[in-house]
């Protein structure tokens, strides 16, 4: 629980990544098929490139998410947000495109936001889909801004009632996630002196004899 991967890569197709705590992705590869990105927790995925990896020589698409977020039975508040991140492809599916997700449970909460698609094709028209009689209009789906490489904006408009958003979340990671990851603060640049360095000696620094010590005295705060 509350841990955090940087600039790690996992590859697999169906079920690659499982989730089951408040996790924090930045900069990493996730390569998949099918449902490829499950489970619950409270996970943040920052400027991470989401590959679709067919597996069949037909070409067909697959599922990116299968949330199963239901906060009476696994603790999950938020679920899963996708902020800034890019989904490539090793080939355009032959036919519809491919989800961002579908809810492994009633209660799936799922977001994308400022999503970066290599071909706007890669997506099904509709966004999302139903799995084990779980419809994504009962869900907790949301999208915002999703375009293009070159920021052309997405067609939205046969995607689910209610999954189209406006604005992105008000967005704290502490709130989110439970936790600040170490990732995301940013290192202090320069050191400072909160007093002034100087020197203490317990004798005549003019005539230093055996057993003269001289002290060096400073703050950073």
């Amino acid at each position: 629980d509350k841990s955090e991967f940087v600039n790690c890569s996992f590859l697999s197709s169906q079920d690659t990544l499982y989730t089951a705590a408040d996790i924090y992705f930045k900069d990493c590869f996730i390569e998949g098929n099918t449902d490829f990105i499950f489970g619950s927790g409270d996970v943040v995925f920052d400027t991470c490139e989401i590959s679709l990896y067919g597996y069949s020589t037909g070409g067909v698409a697959g599922y990116i998410t299968a949330a199963r977020t239901d906060s009476s039975t696994s603790g999950t508040t938020n679920g899963y947000l996708f902020r800034n991140c890019v989904v490539t492809a090793d080939s355009l599916p032959a036919t519809n495109g491919y989800y961002f997700g579908r809810p492994w449970g009633a209660d799936a909460r799922v977001r994308f936001e400022n999503t970066k698609v290599a071909d706007l094709a890669l997506i099904n028209a509709a966004g999302w889909t139903q799995m084990s009689g779980n419809q994504p209009q009962n869900a907790n789906f949301a999208e915002y801004n999703t375009t293009d490489l070159s920021g052309t904006a997405s067609d939205v408009s046969k995607r689910g009632e209610g999954t189209v958003e406006t604005a992105a979340v008000a967005f704290d990671y502490a709130n989110w996630l439970g936790f600040v990851p170490a990732s995301t603060v940013a290192a202090e640049k320069t050191v400072a002196f909160v007093t002034a360095p100087y020197v203490v000696d317990n004798g005549d620094i003019n005539a230093p004899k055996p057993g003269h010590t001289l002290t060096a005295c400073y703050s950073l705060g």
